[in-house]
């Protein structure tokens, strides 16, 4: 009987050995903090964006295409009854349309199945978008509802 007592206790004292070597193998290894410390770089308070000035700047429209710029400035003005100052041009881009239809197609309308160089301007009038489409340099339509871009991508 004091064989199996001894055994006994032996194996209680194992299983107690081997379940403390595994608790401290769980244990997290935890880093010492630095000692040093960099300093943060002072910084500029931001503006609160409330506050900043909001300032519309004027795309810049490429001399070949000024002369039927006018024209497309004074046809919104016309279809508003505004002035031309109070029109600003957003955004010029120069494009290659992927049909005759410059990226305005209409609906029963046939267009040359061709490639054609153009723009595309944006113009903003209180705050509302007002797309117009050249042929090259030559004429214009005032796109009413763009579906998409329509144009070719640069290759």
């Amino acid at each position: 009987m004091k064989t199996i007592m001894k055994a006994t206790t032996l194996l209680i004292l194992s299983f107690l050995l081997l379940a403390a070597c595994g608790e401290a193998a769980v244990e997290p290894v935890v880093d010492p903090l630095p000692t040093e410390t960099a300093e943060p770089e002072p910084t500029e308070t931001p503006e609160p964006i409330e506050e900043r000035e909001e300032t519309e700047m004027e795309a810049e429209i490429p001399a070949e295409l000024q002369d039927l710029a006018d024209k497309m400035l004074a046809d919104l003005a016309e279809r508003a009854a505004i002035s031309r100052d109070a029109i600003t041009v957003a955004e010029v881009e120069s494009v290659t349309w992927a049909d005759g239809s410059l990226g305005c197609p209409e609906p029963d309308m046939g267009y040359t199945m061709a490639l054609e160089p153009g723009y595309r301007l944006i113009l903003i009038v209180d705050g509302r978008e007002f797309h117009y489409h050249t042929r090259g340099t030559v004429d214009f339509i005032y796109c009413e509802d763009p579906p998409g871009n329509g144009t070719v991508p640069d290759m």
